[in-house]
């Protein structure tokens, strides 16, 4: 279906493990291919989401159908994070003061710059040659400095979004009710923290975004459980990055991955029930985030119509 060498490459730039490749070409690059004929067929630019907890490898899969679009069936493709659209601290903090302490940390809805990502969707549906795009630095917890200027030399036919709370729509208000760990239970234990986190989940800002997502895709976690392992394997790396770009910048350690991972909880359980019947697919993991099976999809591993 696509170029052997190109797709190891990609195995080896993004230090992914070599069966990686049979993984992609079973399940991943049929819908590639889908896509790549819809984007041909519609006159509008197609919008994929993809949505998934923190370490199933939603950023990886954004990659892969990134770079398969470009280089496979050259359709300009343009990469989106949710993550990259976070407040800098600054103005988390302000958001903090003023409506809850727990704003100050990342994460949750609430503490994203939706108008920001809005913004950058209506320019690249007008066509815009030169977008500015944000760059969230986990390291520094804080907006970089530098920004990404997207230049193209044609428009671009496809955007991917990707984002652990992508799609997700508000919890009844009964669901609220009571704490769903320990973390809750000391830090917001009358509820007010999450009622505003839903406030924000079920708002314009954030809705208009997600109904914008023609397509989402999503990676199935078998639970919260191993999303703490995940996370922690996702800090690994960043250490590892972190110690030839920015040795004197301290990483989380296995105690404050698994203190971070708390909040996510609740959404991330939220999204396991009730996403799965919104999204055109899905994959289904295991604990060692390996697919092992999927819905949406037919023998060929494309989209059912």
């Amino acid at each position: 279906m696509v170029s052997e060498h190109w797709l190891s490459a990609f195995i080896t730039r993004e230090g992914l493990a070599a069966h990686y490749g049979s993984v992609a070409q079973q399940w991943f690059l049929p819908v590639a291919a889908e896509l790549a004929e819809r984007a041909a067929e519609q006159q509008d630019v197609l919008v994929v989401g993809i949505q998934g907890c923190q370490g199933s490898g939603k950023s990886t899969l954004a990659a892969l159908l990134e770079h398969a679009l470009e280089t496979q069936w050259h359709i300009a493709t343009q990469r989106l994070s949710l993550d990259d659209f976070y407040l800098s601290r600054s103005a988390r903090a302000v958001l903090a003061e003023r409506e809850h302490p727990l704003f100050i940390r990342r994460g949750p809805p609430g503490t994203h710059d939706m108008g920001y990502l809005s913004q950058v969707l209506d320019e690249i549906f007008a066509g815009a040659d030169e977008i500015v795009l944000p760059r969230f630095d986990k390291l520094q917890d804080d907006r970089a400095e530098e920004v990404r200027l997207l230049r193209r030399a044609k428009p671009v036919r496809v955007v991917i979004i990707e984002g652990w709370c992508l799609g997700l729509t508000a919890q009844r208000d009964a669901a609220l009710a009571m704490p769903v760990n320990h973390w809750e239970q000391e830090y917001d234990a009358d509820g007010c923290w999450r009622r505003l986190v839903n406030t924000y989940l079920g708002s314009e800002a954030y809705q208009s975004v997600f109904n914008r997502v023609d397509d989402l895709l999503i990676l199935q976690a078998p639970g919260f459980a191993p999303v703490v392992e995940w996370r922690w394997q996702q800090e690994c790396y960043l250490k590892a990055r972190n110690e030839i770009e920015s040795p004197m910048t301290e990483v989380m350690d296995r105690a404050a991955v698994e203190a971070f991972v708390q909040p996510f909880q609740r959404l991330t359980e939220h999204a396991l029930q009730v996403l799965p019947s919104r999204a055109r697919c899905g994959w289904q993991l295991d604990s060692r985030r390996e697919v092992v099976s999927a819905w949406g999809l037919g023998r060929d591993n494309r989209f059912l119509s």
